[in-house]
């Protein structure tokens, strides 16, 4: 290993550590050190010194997510996009900068608020609400909005709309109650009412004696008789039935 990098010896002689996931705070001042990749390994670590070194990288800084305080002055950071690698540390608070290359750009404590608005402190002097109020809103962090539901919910415990997930519509409720959708084709004919079964009716006809040779003959069936027979298509079969019977009970007996 290199003299220039920071090595676990010397992180485990500096603060007495067993191992590096013991780390809680990490002092290297004026080493001259320009890899820090062991830092990587210090998943636990919440304050780290490294002021006047010769650090141009901050990668290795993603994984300490309980880092707080850090401190990178007289370094060799020279781009605000290198501090990217620190804004998914969700308890840095303090972070000093000073005397680094990336300080001189124009705008650049706007920069560095709008990209770790999770700093309270930058350089030593308190990130207030006017600077905030400042950032360009082209440069502040996108809040990304929950997810929309756009399916019926399928949660079998969701009844009554007492959804348990709270962006969960009510949208089986709604479409419950809302009537079906007119068709924009033309409406339908009305539907024909069902047909009782076709029965061969034959009305009875009255015999009376022929007058040549006394067979009988056949006439029409009287007025009210047609009426009768024109309804009785209209009937069920055991109707119909029941008329046929009673018309031949009231024939003459011959």
């Amino acid at each position: 290993m290199s003299n220039n990098s920071l090595s676990e010896a010397v992180v485990l002689a500096k603060t007495g550590a067993k191992t590096l996931l013991d780390v809680r705070h990490l002092h290297c001042w004026g080493e001259e050190f320009g890899d820090i990749s062991i830092v990587a390994r210090m998943a636990n670590v919440e304050v780290l010194s490294l002021s006047a070194n010769k650090i141009s990288h901050l990668q290795p800084m993603r994984a300490c997510l309980k880092l707080k305080e850090l401190y990178l002055r007289h370094n060799q950071i020279a781009s605000v996009a290198e501090l990217q690698w620190l804004r998914k540390l969700p308890e840095l608070r303090s972070l000093w900068l000073s005397d680094n290359p990336v300080t001189a750009l124009p705008n650049y404590r706007l920069q560095v608020i709008a990209l770790l608005p999770q700093l309270q402190i930058l350089d030593n002097l308190v990130v207030g609400a006017a600077e905030r109020s400042a950032i360009p809103p082209s440069s502040r962090p996108v809040q990304k909005s929950p997810p929309t539901q756009t399916g019926l919910p399928t949660n079998p415990a969701c009844r009554n709309c007492q959804h348990h997930d709270p962006h969960e519509s009510h949208l089986k409720q709604h479409v419950e109650q809302q009537p079906p959708p007119r068709s924009s084709a033309s409406p339908a004919a009305p539907a024909t009412p069902p047909v009782s079964p076709k029965v061969s009716v034959v009305g009875p006809s009255v015999e009376r004696p022929s007058a040549n040779n006394g067979s009988p003959t056949k006439t029409a069936p009287s007025a009210p008789l047609q009426a009768v027979l024109v309804l009785l298509p209209l009937l069920s079969k055991n109707e119909q039935l029941h008329v046929l019977h009673a018309l031949q009970r009231q024939q003459p007996q011959q």
